[in-house]
């Protein structure tokens, strides 16, 4: 799956693939309640999932590209796909914080890539604390903050 440059087609591909291989894998019965239709910019909401999850109508141009919720593990895919305007960087982490900060929900901040080559061009400015998906490896996880995952070794 190689793209050589952005476009409406890459992001169009790079979520359908976070639809159909990133969240059977990782995120298995999550509903998909906010997707940006970058071809028509025309987003697909569930609105009362939305509200459920506690976003007001008001919030929804601050949403990132793809947004997932996983009722059986209450967790919230907060999810850019990094074709045209990049990763989840430090500035946009913290919008989303500031957005998520009362949520029941658990946060995941997550950035979707096609490949190894466009994730290489944006790697130095993905925000600590993220997680990263690449579509080209799609049963992997690339974690920014691996002390949640190890902790720290004696």
């Amino acid at each position: 799956m190689v793209v050589e440059s952005p476009s409406q087609d890459s992001h169009a591909e790079l979520q359908g693939a976070v639809i159909e291989e990133f969240a059977p894998r990782f995120a298995p019965g999550a509903k998909v309640i906010y997707l940006v239709d970058t071809a028509k910019m025309n987003p697909c909401v569930d609105h009362q999932r939305l509200l459920d999850v506690g976003f007001s109508p008001t919030q929804q141009d601050r949403l990132p590209d793809i947004v997932l919720h996983d009722r059986c593990r209450n967790r919230l895919f907060l999810m850019e796909a990094a074709t045209s305007h990049g990763p989840l960087d430090r500035k946009r982490l913290v919008e989303f914080k500031t957005l998520i900060e009362s949520r029941r929900s658990q946060p995941i901040y997550m950035s979707a890539f096609l490949d190894f080559e466009e994730f290489g061009k944006h790697v130095a400015s993905i925000a600590w604390g993220t997680v990263v998906w690449l579509a080209e490896e799609p049963d992997h996880l690339i974690h920014f903050g691996g002390n949640r995952l190890l902790g720290p070794i004696p």
